[in-house]
């Protein structure tokens, strides 16, 4: 998690190192927050609305995560999760969460 201001390396724009990830169920993932100010991450739904880009699930609260510290969050139901920053809405990431499978027969 982190801002990058004033740097011209398009990559460091995108907010997390990752704007998507795809795991198992009952992984734990660690959020870095390797910006100069705190962050939180809400799980919930993209509202449209320009202003109000999000409505908070419930599914997962993160409380402050001051700079240089870390939270770690287990996903443990099969599904989408959009996480966002309530107070940076453009930093947001979509966790797909799905468990593997070795054979996929499809008709």
């Amino acid at each position: 998690v982190g801002t990058t201001i004033g740097s011209t390396d398009a990559l460091k724009f995108r907010h997390f190192s990752q704007d998507r990830i795809s795991i198992s169920p009952k992984t734990t993932i660690t959020f870095v927050n390797d910006d100069n100010v705190s962050h939180s991450l809400l799980s919930g739904k993209v509202t449209g609305d320009r202003y109000e880009q999000y409505i908070a699930d419930g599914r997962i609260s993160t409380g402050v995560i001051l700079p240089n510290k870390s939270v770690d969050i287990t996903l443990d139901d099969i599904g989408f999760y959009r996480l966002y920053d309530p107070n940076y809405p453009w930093m947001d990431i979509t966790a797909y969460v799905f468990p593997n499978t070795q054979n996929v027969i499809l008709k």
